[in-house]
């Protein structure tokens, strides 16, 4: 009986001893390097996201932003990027918003993303450094990569109701890395609630139908295209601020009530006095139009503006004066 317990007691106090060795060994060894140099140091991750160049992009990416589910408050995306290459392909998600000075758009509002290629379901990962990267295997001889995706938008943010539509397309897609966004050229459409215009500094590409809920815009490169946002109201109205031998220039103002759009003609006229004045001072005008958003909304985050190329929008928030907010 001695005989049999003696060599599995000796095993048992073997392993033991080889891991308190061990164990002794490793804190020796981190003690070493704790003592070399002083301070602790962290090994610099490199990125596996193509940097972006200028080249040709074939084809044109087309891009379907479904703007009607106003009772859950979400954005459906469909998108089609005509594939460049076969092997590695990386899609980002939009870190800058125009005029912000520093990675300002979040990735936590996308949800249900699909990609397909040429009608084919394709595995898809996310980038272990950059979340706002895809990495994908595209294979030889595709032509198409689909996508699918929803962008959801707190509901504070009230960028998707039945009376108003704030569209900012950074928010709404995904582009192939390796290109600067002025070399893709978008295709997009908007679909609508009914009832709603919308108001942006984009190209129609058919003439404007009040009736219609499908808005086509004309091709542009994705600088250009996140550079206008739309905003689409039941409740607008349009003002001309410029004259007919001046490059236009429009005030347009969406409201959540009729009564909101009002304006005074001494106001009116000195709006179209700046207009007058600005192309005097300033020379001819850099733009080939200019649309001034204004959403007199008391649901929009009010205060701040931003200065686009050809447009600029601005959120005004109304004092009420109804009873109820006089009494709180």
């Amino acid at each position: 009986m001695l005989a049999v317990l003696f060599p599995l007691r000796f095993d048992w106090l073997q392993s033991t001893m080889r891991f308190v060795v061990l164990g002794v060994s490793a804190l020796v060894c981190v003690s070493a390097i704790g003592q070399v140099g002083g301070k602790p140091f962290s090994t610099p991750l490199r990125s596996s996201v193509p940097q972006p160049r200028d080249q040709h992009f074939r084809g044109t990416i087309q891009l379907h932003v479904d703007a009607t589910d106003t009772i859950h408050s979400f954005f459906r995306v469909s998108e089609s990027i005509p594939i460049q290459a076969p092997g590695e392909m990386v899609l980002l998600y939009p870190e800058w918003e125009t005029t912000s000075h520093g990675h300002t758009v979040s990735a936590i509002e996308l949800a249900g993303i699909r990609m397909q290629v040429d009608g084919h379901d394709i595995e898809w990962r996310r980038d272990t450094i950059d979340v706002h990267a895809f990495h994908l295997a595209i294979p030889a001889g595709a032509r198409s990569l689909t996508l699918n995706f929803q962008y959801l938008p707190s509901r504070s943010s009230a960028k998707l109701r039945p009376e108003m539509v704030d569209v900012e397309w950074q928010h709404l897609l995904l582009y192939p890395a390796g290109w600067f966004v002025r070399d893709i050229p978008v295709a997009a459409q908007l679909e609508l609630p009914k009832g709603l215009l919308a108001f942006t500094a984009l190209a129609p590409l058919h003439p404007p139908d009040s009736s219609a809920n499908l808005l086509a815009f004309s091709p542009e490169t994705l600088d250009r295209l996140v550079d206008a946002p739309v905003y689409a109201a039941r409740y607008t109205r349009q003002l001309v601020l410029s004259s007919p031998s001046h490059v236009p220039v429009h005030l347009d103002l969406v409201a959540d009530e009729p009564a909101d759009l009002e304006i005074s003609p001494t106001d009116l006229a000195e709006l179209q006095a700046l207009v007058v004045q600005a192309s005097k001072v300033f020379g001819p005008a850099p733009f080939r139009h200019y649309d001034a958003l204004v959403s007199l909304s008391n649901q929009l985050s009010p205060g701040g503006g931003l200065e686009h190329l050809d447009e600029g929008r601005k959120i005004i928030f109304l004092p009420t004066t109804s009873p109820q907010a006089c009494s709180s």
